[in-house]
């Protein structure tokens, strides 16, 4: 590797980062430049060196032909360690469709990078790793996604990423801009050999006396390119030039521009077979297996292999120690695919394509060679494109789908199947979020052969029209659809997408009053439309403020056994039929039913899942005063806010629970409300629970000070809630917060009717919490006796409920109007009690309330431990129960969607905290602090 000569400094940065990533401390490199400076030798001795260091190497190269391959390059990475089931222990499990083409699994994309994570924490738990992809400028998109992944949890393993690529400006993925020019990521960008360098290179090559003028020529004609230099010496030894001076133009004359000529002129020198094969393995492209390729050419066995021999030692083609072929530099590639005459790539691709299916390859490989044919009407094309495509979508690769529709239009299709192919094409261009999906359904539904295919598409383009924010078309289209089907699974599908419209959708629920007003709650559920049915009567008692009792019933029978409860896979009627339950303070049963949903997505990778039923748990946690885990599962949901779609809506609710906790926690600051207003801006307004974040700024707002910037916020989220037909203070206690803003405020009258009016509800209601906190937000718009009054009995309500936070606020407040009214024995009682009780929250604000109005009772009260430092963070307390339950580090890891040294990390300080040495001595001292 002659062009290593002037690499010393790079090569000693490629060394620093191996020795890194041995002691445990993974390192990123992008190694770019233009192809043959230097990138892939740099590449090749960073691999040889890390070899020599007995770290495993896996290695990977992208290609043009490849590129369209969903998971390509993380294919040849991973290729050997596939074949081993012990490497897809625990969640690498959900990285195995992608190498298991008979696994239809319909995990989400995240699952998918999730697991090819644990796929590689496990290998390099046995061994350092070199990952390894040059040409990263060719590699697919998917794969990108999966090396960005690693990038952003590297530092965490035992593994050095080494990637190649050519210049910025010839970097068309965003994804892959986004990984060199990480802060995280070492960039090298090797430079043209020197002049000295070439006449060294020349000298050793050639001629040991080669004169200056030549050398010098040699180097200006290949600009110190080291791919060109060596392709000029191949020459220069061929055409047997004496290296003299005056030589020198006739080594001008073999510039950079007659280099294909030269090595299309080798390729003629060499034995008859060797340029058929040549030619047949730069249509199959890098990777080709020398078998595929002899069928090709049209070559024996036998044969074959003497052309390979041929062309290997005539440095046109490399042969690697998995037995796939490629060519010594992509300009040879081009040169030889390029030299071929149109038809004739054409005609190789499709021949390519057909032998590859009788060998039974990846539906993307075949695809990948009918994209580069002419269209000529093949039902047999448009089938492979079709299944390419539907891998593509299992694989969380819809732009690849997208491309293999596009192609299969282009054909085109048999009549009968042109909807069909158009319907599937529509769904790849919703998934990726492009705006023609509604084009393209409506087209297939104009093309549908029946009622059955149109309602069929009718789902889609519905879902499609409600992601673009136009709820009121989608809910045209469902109702035209149903108009022309009986009963049966598809109506009842299209009707739970109706309905459900209603519950998602604040500008689609008024439409469909009617049809939420002639629900009928069946005894029992029977179908998951029954379910349905069960869910919305539920929800709406809950909403119109009816008894509790009965919103529970209904409530319960919808969760039943044996359905969804992930809102990416038809789980929206379980998670909102358990938000039902909570919001009529059936908290130990909806917290069942949350935990059930959060276990689901974490055994099925879905990030989605786990953020929409996390988000749902944090506010569970906060109402019913358990603040840490509040925040715990407020905080793992909003750290997945980048990674999630179609579950931003869920995410208001993390929000809420958050500034409520921090609140409550004396945590909250400006840094909170910057973090809030980046919800606001990031976020979709359509949602139903977006009111959630509302009511949270608006409190935060008033709390940092500013109470009419609030309290206009608090009313908002109020019209908002009144807009879509919430009366419950259940849902959001809106009222309740705008008094206490009122009071503030001194706007005495607003504050006590706001306060009147959720208390009116409550008691329809029937709820004890929520009867309590509107009676403590009653007697705050009192005085004296009265205010005392209200106070016990907002004490009264919340002892039978399971609102502890709020019984130790109503018990501090009663304390206070005691001692205001002089009666100092039972405002100790109360204060130490609501202390006591806020202290279990861990309301570390609250503790300090009631600490201070114990002083001036004459008390003297210990400092309370709720406000040290040494406490526990949520995180740490997550992890650290965990980890008393009998999970290992990487078990927890993977459960929270986090690496396994940032539970070392959390375990580490909750050790320190806990004064503990080992992992069965957690549970006691767990119990010791709850």
């Amino acid at each position: 590797m002659r062009e290593l000569l002037e690499r010393e400094d790079d090569l000693a940065e490629l060394d620093r980062v191996l020795a890194r990533a041995r002691a445990g401390t993974g390192h990123a490199i992008a190694v770019e430049g233009p192809g043959g400076i230097g990138k892939t030798s740099l590449l090749t001795a960073a691999r040889a060196q890390g070899r020599d260091a007995g770290m495993l190497i896996l290695h990977a190269r992208g290609s043009e032909l490849e590129r369209t391959f969903p998971f390509g390059v993380v294919r040849q990475l991973f290729e050997r360690a596939a074949a081993e089931e012990r490497h897809f222990a625990g969640a690498a499990s959900l990285a195995k469709p992608i190498f298991d083409l008979a696994d239809n699994a319909d995990e989400s994309s995240y699952a998918r990078l999730h697991g090819l994570y644990w796929l590689c924490a496990n290998l390099a738990a046995e061994q350092p790793l070199v990952v390894c992809v040059d040409d990263a400028q060719w590699a697919d998109e998917p794969s990108l996604s999966f090396l960005g992944f690693l990038l952003r949890r590297l530092e965490d393993l035992p593994v050095a990423l080494l990637v190649g690529t050519r210049p910025r400006a010839e970097q068309e993925s965003d994804v892959l801009r986004a990984i060199v020019t990480d802060p995280a990521t070492r960039v090298l960008r090797p430079t043209a050999l020197s002049g000295d360098a070439v006449r060294e290179w020349v000298r050793k090559a050639v001629d040991d006396h080669a004169a200056d003028g030549f050398c010098r020529a040699c180097h200006e004609t290949t600009g110190g390119n080291p791919f060109l230099v060596s392709e000029l010496l191949h020459e220069v030894t061929h055409k047997r030039l004496r290296a003299t001076d005056a030589e020198a133009a006739a080594v001008r004359a073999l510039g950079p521009e007659a280099i294909s000529t030269v090595v299309l002129q080798r390729l003629q020198r060499l034995p008859s077979d060797a340029p058929a094969l040549a030619r047949a393995i730069a249509i199959l492209g890098e990777g080709a297996r020398p078998p595929l390729a002899a069928q090709l050419a049209g070559l024996d066995p036998v044969a074959a292999e003497t052309a390979l021999d041929a062309l290997c030692r005539a440095d046109v083609i490399t042969r690697d120690e998995d037995d796939r072929l490629g060519f010594v530099h992509p300009i040879v590639l081009a040169a030889i695919y390029h030299d071929l005459p149109a038809g004739v790539r054409r005609d190789g691709h499709h021949r390519a394509a057909r032998l590859l299916a009788e060998r039974g390859a990846a539906p993307e490989e075949i695809a990948s060679h009918l994209a580069l044919t002419a269209p000529r009407g093949d039902a047999w094309a448009v089938q492979a494109l079709r299944a390419a495509a539907q891998r593509a979508l299992i694989l969380g690769d819809p732009a690849a789908a997208l491309a293999c529709l596009q192609r299969a239009l282009e054909e085109p299709p048999p009549a009968e199947t042109q909807a069909a192919v158009l319907h599937e094409l529509a769904r790849a261009e919703a998934q990726s979020g492009r705006p023609d999906a509604v084009e393209h359904f409506r087209a297939a539904m104009e093309l549908a052969a029946d009622a059955h295919e149109r309602g069929q598409i009718a789902v889609g383009l519905a879902r499609a029209l409600k992601f673009r924010g136009d709820s009121p078309a989608a809910v045209d289209v469902l109702r035209q659809a149903l108009a022309e089907l009986d009963h049966g699974p598809l109506a009842e599908e299209l009707e739970l997408e109706l309905v459900s419209s209603g519950y998602i959708s604040l500008s689609a629920r008024p439409l469909l009053a009617a049809e939420i007003a002639a629900l009928e709650a069946p005894e029992r559920a029977a179908t998951q439309l029954d379910r349905l049915h069960l869910m919305a009567s539920a929800f709406e008692t809950v909403i119109a403020a009816g008894p509790c009792e009965r919103s529970a019933e209904l409530a319960r029978k919808a969760l039943g056994p044996e359905q969804p409860t992930d809102v990416s896979a038809g789980g929206h009627v379980f998670i909102s039929a358990a938000g039902a339950l909570m919001f009529s303070e059936g908290y130990e049963e909806a917290e069942r039913a949350y935990d059930q949903a959060v276990s689901d997505a974490r055994r099925r990778g879905s990030s989605v899942g786990f953020a929409a039923a996390s988000s749902l748990r944090s506010l569970l946690y906060y109402r019913c005063g358990r603040l840490s885990e509040a925040e715990a599962d407020a905080t793992a949901a909003l750290d997945l806010r980048n990674d999630v779609h179609g579950s931003q809506g869920y995410l208001a609710c993390a929000l809420n629970a958050l500034v409520f906790t921090r609140l409550e926690r004396g945590e909250a600051d400006h840094e909170l409300l910057a973090l809030a207003d980046d919800f606001f801006a990031t976020q979709p307004t359509e949602d139903l629970p977006y009111s959630q974040a509302i009511h949270a700024r608006g409190w935060l707002r008033a709390q940092l000070g500013d109470s009419e910037g609030g309290l206009e916020e608090l009313l908002a989220c109020g019209a908002r809630e009144q807009l879509w037909g919430v009366g419950t203070p259940q849902i959001i206690a809106w009222r309740s917060s705008a008094a206490e803003v009122c009071l503030a405020l001194g706007r005495l009258e607003q504050g006590r009717a706001l306060a009147d009016a959720e208390l009116q509800l409550a008691r329809r209601i029937g709820a004890p919490r929520a009867i309590g906190v509107a009676l403590r937000a009653a007697a705050l718009a009192e005085s004296g006796e009265r205010r005392i009054e209200l106070l016990t009995d907002a004490v009264t309500s919340l002892e039978a409920s399971q609102g502890t936070l709020e019984l130790a606020r109503a018990r501090v407040d009663l304390g206070r109007a005691l001692v205001r009214a002089g009666r100092r024995d039972a405002a100790r009682d109360h204060l130490r009690g609501g202390q006591e009780l806020a202290l279990r929250c861990g309301a570390s604000r609250l503790v300090e309330q009631a600490h201070r109005e114990l002083l001036a009772t004459g008390a003297r009260p210990r400092r309370s431990a709720a406000a040290s430092r040494d406490d526990l963070t949520p995180s740490e307390r997550r992890v650290t129960e965990m980890a008393a339950d009998g999970l290992t580090n990487r078990e927890i890891a993977q459960a929270l969607f986090v690496t396994e040294k940032t539970v070392e990390t959390h375990l580490g300080r909750a050790f320190s905290k806990l004064g503990v040495r080992s992992r069965k001595q957690l549970a006691d001292a767990l119990a010791a602090v709850a």
